[in-house]
């Protein structure tokens, strides 16, 4: 994404999340094209605080955190 902000590069393919700025122009690849990219979230084992980590999954994945992943372009279980 920096290299197409600062015009190193003529063009690149980004994630949708961050590709809605203003300095640049944007569409998107045609789903038929590739295979969706599948993420995960995870807490980590060692963290010192795995509630907070848990707290982050339950509000991405509740009502308000799938409406702002919508938003950014990510889609969530069930929703394909």
């Amino acid at each position: 994404m920096q290299f197409i902000q600062t015009g190193a590069a003529e063009a690149g393919i980004v994630a949708l999340s961050i590709a809605r700025v203003p300095e640049i122009s944007w569409m998107l690849i045609d789903a038929g094209l590739h295979a969706p990219l599948n993420q995960t979230v995870a807490v980590v084992k060692r963290s010192p605080r795995p509630e907070l980590g848990l707290a982050l999954i339950q509000f991405v994945t509740g009502p308000e955190g799938r409406e702002i992943m919508k938003r950014y372009g990510f889609r969530l279980p069930g929703e394909f």
